[in-house]
Formats: C-alpha cells, sequence, structure tokens
C-alpha cells in the first residue's frame, strides 16, 4: 500500500486553514434577489473560500437554522459544519422527478453545498482535508480542479463507496467507485494528489482508488457535502520545481489578453458625487437635462408598500448635474437607505420630440411627462387597474417603462407599461391608451421591441410573447419561469432575425423569428443577455450570459449557434454584465462589478481580468458604464447611498476613437433586466 506522505512530505505548502481564525456563527452571507445585480460588502469573513453553489430552496422551509455552513465551536475547538440535509429537497421534489420536469429542475439536483479556495489556474497539487459525516448515504468530500460551479471533479463517500465523480454541467460521470467500510460521525483524512492526467485518492493516508482523466487539467479545491458534516483541516501543496498555476501576465489596473497582447488602458477618477441618499440603489437613469452633451443623473427613490419585490413604488426623483448639484426635486425623498432588487418605471427621453428630454415615469398611481429641465409635470393620466395575481391595489404601481414606436412615426414616441409579471399597456406621448395585453405565462422583467417587417412599427416580445405593433400576439414560446432577458437581432453575417432569451430555470434559448425553439441550452437559471465582439483578435460576435441561483456567477461566452465557447466564474454574485468600450477597438469589455480584486473590473470574453479598480475607497455596491461625456469611450461608474466615483480612461482626451458602439436598447430604455446588443461600427 503507498502511503501519502511518501508523495507529498517535500511539495511547497499554497492553503492552509483550520478554521480556527473565524469566529463562531453563520460562514455565508447567504444570497437573494440583491445579490443578482448589486455587490454588497462581506457581512461574513470567509477567507479564501466562497460559496459556489447555494440556492433559495436551502431557506427557512429546508433549513430551520440558516445559513447551512457554519463555524461551530466544540470543546475549545472550531469547526467547518455543513449543516443541511440536501436529500430534503429531492424528497420534496419526490425525487426521481417525472421525467417531463427533469431537466428544468436537474441544475438544482446536482447543486451540492459547496466551498471553494485557491486558483482556477491550479494545476498539480496534492489537497487533502479531514472530514466528520453524519451520515454516509450521500456524497461528502472534497472537490478538486474547480473550474466553476458546474465542472469539478469529486473524492467523496457516498453509500458505502468511495467516488471518484466528474461533474460537467448537468451530467454526473462516475470514473471510478470502491467499496469501503466507513462510520458516521468518525474522522477521515481524504487526500487527492491530481498530476496531470492522474488522479490518485487517499483516505488516513492510505491510497484507495486511482483514476485518470484530462476532462479538467486546472482549477480550484473545495469542500462538498450533501448531508450535514464537519472539517477541521484543509491543506493544498503544489511540487516543487514546478510551476503551481498556468502562466498569466497580469497587474493591477493594467494587463492583456493572453490572445493578442492587447494592452488597455488603466482608469483614473473623473468624478466625485454627493449623492445624499437620494436613491434606491441601481435605480438611476442617465439623459441630457441641461442641452450641453453630457449625461446628467436623475435618481429614483422607492419604497416597498408590501413586503418583498411585486409592489415597489417610485416615490420621489432627484436630478443632478456631474458636479453633483441639484438641478430639481419632484417629491419629497426619505431617509430610508434601500436597494430594490425590481426596476421603477422611469425612463428619459425627448417624448414629445420638441428637442428636449422629459422624464416618462409612473408614481402615485398616475403615468407622467415631467419637464426634463425643471422637474414639473406635464402630462398625467391615471395607471391602469390592476388585474390577479398583483392586484393588491386598484391600480397598479407600475414596475418598467419602455419607449417604442408603435405608431410609425419618424422616431420613437410611444410608451409601454409594465405591471410585475401579469400584464403590459401601450401608450402614445400624449398618454392615450393604445391597447393592452396579458399572457397566461408570466411576463418576465423587460420588454424589447424592433420593426421586423419593415413597416416602420416595432413588434414587442415581452416575455415569452411576441406581439404585433397593435397588441396581436403573433407566437409564444411554451416555456415556465419567467424571462429575466429577451432581445431580438440581426445576425451580422446572415441578416437573419434571431430571437435569444436568458430564461431563469429554463436556461437559454435560441429561437427564430417565427417562434420555433432552435437551441434549449440548460446551462442553469440564466440572467443576462450581452452580444458583442468579446474576444479579442475576432472578428465574429459572441453572447455572454451569466447565472444566479444554483450555481451563482458562472459566465458563458457562446457563439452566435449557441456553442459555449467558454465559460468562468470570478464572482458568486451576478452581474448585468454591460458591454464597455474601453480600448476603441471594436472589442468591448465586460464589466463585472467594482470590486477592487479578481471579482471585479473589466473581463474579455477569454475570462482575463484585463482592468481592475483601483484600492482607493471607492463604493462598490453599485456599478455601470455608461459614455457619460459623449466622447464614444465608455465611463465606469460606481456608488452606493452616499457617493458616486466616475472613472474614465488615462490619456483618452488625446486618442481618436476608431469605434463607437451602436447599442441597442439604446440608453433611453435602462433597467437591471435589459439586454444588450451591441453591433457597433467604425467611424
Amino acid at each position: 500500500m503507498v502511503e501519502l506522505n511518501e508523495v507529498y512530505r517535500k511539495w511547497n505548502q499554497i492553503l492552509d486553514d483550520n478554521f480556527q481564525k473565524y469566529e463562531p456563527g453563520p460562514f455565508s452571507d447567504g444570497y437573494t434577489a440583491l445579490e443578482e445585480f448589486y455587490y454588497p460588502p462581506p457581512r461574513v469573513f470567509q477567507g479564501p473560500w466562497q460559496e459556489i453553489s447555494n440556492y433559495h430552496l436551502w431557506g427557512e422551509s429546508h433549513n430551520p437554522d440558516p445559513p447551512n455552513w457554519k463555524i461551530v465551536l466544540s470543546d475549545k475547538i472550531k469547526y467547518l459544519e455543513q449543516t443541511l440535509d440536501n436529500r430534503l429537497n429531492r424528497k420534496n421534489w419526490k425525487y426521481p422527478i417525472k421525467k417531463v420536469f427533469f431537466p428544468l429542475r436537474l441544475p438544482k439536483l446536482l447543486a451540492v453545498p459547496s466551498l471553494a479556495a485557491g486558483d482556477t489556474r491550479w494545476r498539480n497539487y496534492c489537497f487533502e482535508a479531514e472530514i466528520c459525516p453524519s451520515g454516509l448515504d450521500d456524497l461528502a468530500g472534497l472537490l478538486f480542479r474547480v473550474r466553476d460551479g458546474q465542472r469539478y471533479y469529486l473524492f467523496v463517500f457516498k453509500g458505502g463507496k468511495v467516488w471518484f465523480l466528474r461533474r460537467e454541467g448537468n451530467v454526473l460521470a462516475t470514473l471510478t467507485s470502491r467499496k469501503y467500510v466507513c462510520r458516521p460521525d468518525a474522522w477521515y483524512k481524504l487526500t487527492v494528489v491530481a498530476a496531470d492526467d492522474k488522479i490518485s485518492g487517499f483516505i488516513n493516508e492510505k491510497l484507495v482508488s486511482e483514476t485518470t482523466d484530462s476532462a479538467y487539467p486546472i482549477g480550484k479545491v473545495g469542500l462538498a457535502s450533501n448531508v450535514p458534516a464537519r472539517f477541521r483541516s484543509a491543506r493544498t501543496f503544489h511540487p516543487p520545481n514546478a510551476h503551481c498555476i498556468d502562466s498569466y501576465d497580469g497587474k493591477a489596473g493594467q494587463s492583456f489578453s493572453s490572445r493578442d497582447e492587447i494592452r488597455y488602458p488603466v482608469m483614473k477618477i473623473w468624478k466625485q458625487l454627493d449623492l445624499r441618499k437620494l436613491h434606491s440603489g441601481r435605480t438611476i437613469r442617465f439623459g441630457d437635462l441641461t442641452g450641453n452633451g453630457h449625461l446628467n443623473p436623475v435618481l429614483a427613490k422607492g419604497s416597498s408598500l408590501v413586503k418583498g419585490n411585486d409592489y415597489n413604488a417610485l416615490t420621489s426623483l432627484s436630478a443632478l448635474d456631474l458636479d453633483g448639484n441639484i438641478l430639481w426635486q419632484s417629491g419629497e425623498p426619505s431617509d430610508e437607505q434601500n436597494c430594490l432588487s425590481s426596476d421603477l418605471p422611469v425612463q428619459i427621453y425627448d417624448i414629445d420630440d420638441d428637442g428636449r428630454n422629459e422624464i416618462i415615469c409612473a408614481r402615485n398611481f398616475h403615468v407622467e411627462i415631467l419637464d426634463g429641465a425643471s422637474g414639473d409635470v406635464k402630462r398625467r393620466v391615471p395607471t391602469p387597474e390592476a388585474v390577479a395575481p398583483f392586484d393588491r391595489f386598484k391600480n397598479i404601481l407600475g414596475d418598467s417603462i419602455y419607449i417604442c414606436n408603435l405608431t410609425g412615426s419618424s422616431r420613437p414616441q410611444d410608451i409601454l407599461l409594465k405591471d410585475r409579471y401579469s400584464k403590459i399597456w401601450a401608450y402614445n406621448n400624449n398618454l392615450e391608451r393604445l391597447w393592452e395585453y396579458q399572457s397566461d405565462r408570466e411576463m418576465g422583467h423587460f420588454p424589447y421591441t424592433i420593426d421586423i417587417n419593415g413597416d416602420g412599427r416595432d413588434e414587442v416580445l415581452v416575455g415569452y410573447s411576441l406581439l404585433d405593433a397593435d397588441g396581436r400576439r403573433i407566437w409564444e414560446l411554451p416555456l415556465s419561469d419567467h424571462a429575466d432577458a429577451v432581445s431580438i437581432y440581426r445576425d451580422p453575417s446572415s441578416g437573419e432575425l434571431r430571437v435569444v432569451i436568458a430564461a431563469s430555470d429554463e436556461g437559454f434559448i435560441f429561437a427564430d423569428i417565427d417562434g420555433k425553439i432552435r437551441k434549449h441550452l440548460r446551462l442553469g437559471h440564466m440572467q443576462t443577455v450581452t452580444l458583442g465582439r468579446l474576444i479579442p483578435g475576432e472578428d465574429s460576435h459572441q453572447i455572454a450570459t451569466n447565472t444566479f441561483w444554483g450555481s451563482p456567477g458562472i459566465i458563458y461566452i457562446l457563439d452566435l449557434d449557441g456553442n459555449v465557447l467558454k465559460s468562468f466564474q470570478p464572482s458568486i454574485f451576478g452581474s448585468p454584465l454591460s458591454p464597455v468600450n474601453w480600448s476603441g477597438t471594436g472589442h468591448e469589455l465586460l464589466l463585472l462589478s467594482a470590486a477592487p480584486d479578481q471579482t471585479g473590473g473589466l473581463y474579455d470574453g477569454l475570462g482575463n481580468q484585463v482592468v481592475m479598480f483601483p484600492e482607493d475607497g471607492h463604493p462598490t455596491l453599485c456599478y455601470g458604464a455608461y459614455d457619460i461625456n459623449g466622447d464614444g469611450f465608455d465611463e465606469l461608474l460606481c456608488w452606493d447611498h452616499d457617493s458616486m466615483w466616475i472613472y474614465c480612461r488615462e490619456g483618452k482626451e488625446s486618442e481618436k476613437l476608431p469605434f463607437l458602439p451602436r447599442r441597442y436598447p439604446p440608453i433611453y430604455n435602462d433597467s437591471n433586466y435589459r439586454s444588450n446588443i451591441s453591433l457597433g461600427m467604425v467611424i
């Protein structure tokens, strides 16, 4: 029998955690809908660990004492404990699920409570941890070569055996299994040695299993358990005289893509604004209110009239200049500091074609058009009557507003107003009702319009329904759950119109313009759609999308036929994946967050962090990318309840802009849930 200490006793240690440095109590921040688009400051110190697998069904209904990861103190020793019996979820779903529902729920069935640490570029190493599972009828043990929350190897106990498994998306494949007699509530040291494609597993330093597999040559380490279990140490070693990680050249603030060695400018601070607690998180809109070509922020404040996210009401608006001075206020901002996980119904647009922007909003159970320069009400009508099940009030509060062209005008001048999930109404610019539409399926978060047939009038994609300009349904996709982001784009090569939808638990949908699903990717709970030239050095376009519930924060890069080109998981939070024109080359970057570490900044489509935020004390709660000064390059914005910091590119004043993004929907249709279609043009 091979002794483990012969293998790694002279190796270099790169991770050592015995969990004694943490405070007893929760070892998880938990997840809410806020983390889909916000980056809240951490409430719990987790050291090098990230919770790469979690979802809402692990809440109080299945685990009366959440969160499921905790630091416990017993006999003056601290342990990391996973408290959830995840078999409860399977039982409540009558596992195995009926075949017709299985694809929808499979990503969650495979979501094992997991923590990961280290670097995704770690290659050959030895990883060991001591574990004491309370039961042995479901898996408990180690993860290794973790690429993301859906791609990793496992070395685990389960059902009287020890297993090597490989998870790849929704497939959990067995590499080897060996009988092994072990007792519940006993301590075992599990060790994995991964050396190129050879993988060896040890228990209590005795070799028990070996296999070969080359699917994942690199990745992090992790701890996982579907049954309550304790862990009391975790250590990782790598061989001497060997590279621990794949080579990558990157420095804080500036680095380059590994494909073309494109160097990107660092960011520098341009403006700092005092926001004076005037808004509710991401509910800020940008538009020119003064006629000087610069975008003014309009801060929207809102409150939840009923507990939850379904009845958020717009209460006040505050317009600022770029020095933070208040131009006007409409309504009285409350002292409440809150973040809303839904949209508020407000946009900035020249709706009456007089050359000056107006504010179009819904508040106090009325649809209003305000003068953009003064905030005075120009036009006002009651909102529509509410319909079940979102009928707590007689009239709707309004969930989102979208500007489009339904009447064949020379420019968009019509308005779509949606309630939370049930119904949508259309108005002209005089606030006269044009039509209304209601589906038996949920309406999703935010619509999308495009003139499909060339008649000068927009068709409307809302939820899974395509409507003509008069509100008549053309088709509806037979999907459940709700659509988080919807879009229709014209393929740059073929000119063919295509429908792409991030469909929550349904995954990611490719359909043709006649409503036939062409590709259905079960990638998890999908949140966003961003299309552009994302991979440096390639002339083709790609689509970026990401996950949240289940295995959060995984970013997928797809080609326009729906093939997965790349996946990576820098953060466990969601992100709107805003496209950023930072280099002016025609290849755009993705803004992940404003965090000044590897979880934030700008990423290319290969998964490389190429621009970092500086560690200068800037806010990180909210973030976005907008061309504030009209020069064609995007500025990076980050803000919280107190201040907004705006960054621009170092040296941009002297550079010629060779590329100008052409993005759709335009900035006057802003939303947490908007798609970002960026085809761009060379100038």
